[in-house]
């Protein structure tokens, strides 16, 4: 139903609570969706934090790692994920600075890998930050059509998204040229 069209009265339907039982563990719907915005950006960064935790990775391994980590994140609670992804311009003031404080420091980690990737000449000169913005887009997107119980694995989509992204990130004759003078 999205945030403005759910109840408190729904939500506690839901969780199998009683309506006032809600403001035990929460003082508003607001608190409610600060609440699920830091436990889904959190499970991102210790993911993606696990998974670049041995330094011996090379930056090739370092982004499929990233990509695999966030993808197992979107199908371990889909619901929340969206939630996630449409829900930010709801937050205000401080729940919104946190919030992006932390979606700041999980895009950071793809930026490392993408310049760690350039200063060792396997990935292509770009916009680093550009391009983790695109991956973070199309990642998120998973939540909205993914099915678990369909013929294709989040392990598949992880790997199909990994190979179509190295192939456009990795190093080849056309290195240092961007779309736009490739266009020309």
């Amino acid at each position: 139903n999205g945030y403005v069209a759910t109840t408190i009265r729904q939500i506690a339907s839901a969780a199998s609570i009683e309506g006032g039982s809600f403001y035990y563990h929460f003082t508003s719907k607001m608190d409610l969706l600060e609440s699920i915005f830091d436990e889904g950006n959190n499970l991102l960064l210790e993911a993606a934090t696990a998974a670049l935790d041995d330094s011996s990775l090379q930056p090739k391994e370092a982004f499929r790692q990233l990509i695999h980590s966030h993808l197992k994140i979107v199908e371990f609670d889909q619901d929340q994920f969206i939630v996630v992804t449409r829900e930010l311009q709801r937050l205000t003031g401080r729940s919104k600075r946190n919030i992006m404080n932390q979606r700041d420091r999980y895009e950071l980690l793809f930026r490392q890998t993408l310049k760690a990737g350039i200063q060792e000449g396997c990935f292509r000169r770009c916009d680093v930050k550009l391009i983790s913005f695109g991956v973070i887009g199309l990642l998120n997107g998973v939540a909205y059509w993914y099915n678990p119980k369909g013929s294709i694995t989040i392990s598949d989509i992880a790997e199909e998204y990994t190979n179509l992204l190295m192939r456009g990130l990795t190093t080849d004759g056309n290195s240092n040229e961007t779309v736009s003078e490739l266009v020309k």
